[in-house]
């Protein structure tokens, strides 16, 4: 028999908000540097995300997959834009497919490759991506989803060449990662985990950064890491830091409640502390930590969406 204690910290009353989740957090606007001093970390990261707010740089090699999710049509059209290399995997063919015909020409959205079991997708679609052009790439195991096949797609066929050279930052946005079956999105964060922590490929410049119509989630390593802050994309408020396994020590600077040294958080665990409801207040978020963690923000607002429901372009704002 044992007893199990739950300390709960009450905010001080300025921070109380009846309307607002980051209430439950113990929030302390204190100007402080993040650092542990003589054990800081030395290795450091840049994750640059305002590659999004910027033509296609030649400085980065940025790689596109579509899952079988409603997306926003602008946040895919952006993401279109700015990719080098473009799978719709499977069911995603179909998605892209069913919306742009009722707005623009196919044409102008072609994928390189379309890839998966093909369980998602109708025969007359794989023969309308084949007659333009686009190459049909069947891999059938049950052992993969699909966003996990089109990495490792990637990771064998496309990236080795570009991570050889060593003058491109490897960015891969996956869309569409979130929402619909809860088991389809945890497995993508586990993806996402998996590939950014053991992949042959994980150096410091190959970032996979998942999306879906409302937050933008990537995996920042047990180091220090610098993010620039897209302002096109990410929105300033609804940020957080979860840890998947203890983060025994955590610093962080740029956002509205901070942790380290000097605030009453140090640490983060599922069932002791974890962050969310904070806020971006500058152009640049640090972070050093001791272990690996999830980065999440919220999504700019868009106005238009791709609807997997309707063969429209559903216009609406949220």
């Amino acid at each position: 028999c044992g007893f199990f204690f739950l300390m709960i910290r009450r905010p001080p009353r300025s921070t109380l908000d009846r309307s607002s989740a980051a209430s439950d957090v113990y929030k302390r606007q204190v100007s402080t540097q993040s650092t542990w001093g003589t054990q800081k970390m030395q290795t450091t990261s840049v994750l640059d995300h305002t590659f999004f707010d910027n033509p296609k740089s030649a400085g980065n090699f940025v790689c596109l997959i579509v899952l079988n999710r409603k997306m926003k049509f602008s946040l895919f059209q952006l993401a279109y834009k700015l990719a080098d290399y473009v799978i719709f995997a499977d069911g995603g063919a179909r998605i892209v497919q069913r919306c742009i015909s009722a707005k623009c020409s196919l044409d102008d959205y072609l994928p390189n490759v379309v890839l998966g079991d093909m369980d998602s997708i109708t025969e007359e679609s794989k023969m309308t991506y084949s007659k333009l052009g686009v190459h049909i790439v069947i891999r059938d195991s049950v052992d993969e989803t699909d966003s996990e096949k089109a990495i490792m797609f990637l990771e064998e066929e496309i990236l080795p060449p570009v991570i050889k050279s060593g003058d491109k930052k490897v960015k891969v946005i996956i869309l569409g990662a979130f929402g619909g079956r809860m088991d389809h999105t945890i497995q993508n964060i586990h993806l996402l985990w998996k590939k950014s922590m053991s992949s042959p490929l994980s150096t410091r410049d190959y970032e996979i950064l998942m999306l879906d119509n409302h937050n933008l989630m990537t995996v920042l390593k047990p180091q220090i890491n610098i993010i620039k802050i897209s302002k096109t994309v990410e929105a300033p408020t609804g940020c957080g830091i979860v840890p998947l396994v203890e983060c025994t020590k955590i610093a962080t600077d740029g956002l509205k409640y901070n942790m380290g040294p000097a605030y009453p958080f140090k640490s983060l665990q599922f069932g002791s502390f974890i962050s969310t409801s904070n806020e971006v207040v500058s152009d640049t978020v640090t972070i050093d930590a001791t272990h690996p963690l999830l980065w999440m923000t919220s999504i700019q607002k868009f106005s238009q969406a791709i609807t997997n429901r309707q063969n429209l372009i559903v216009e609406y704002y949220f």
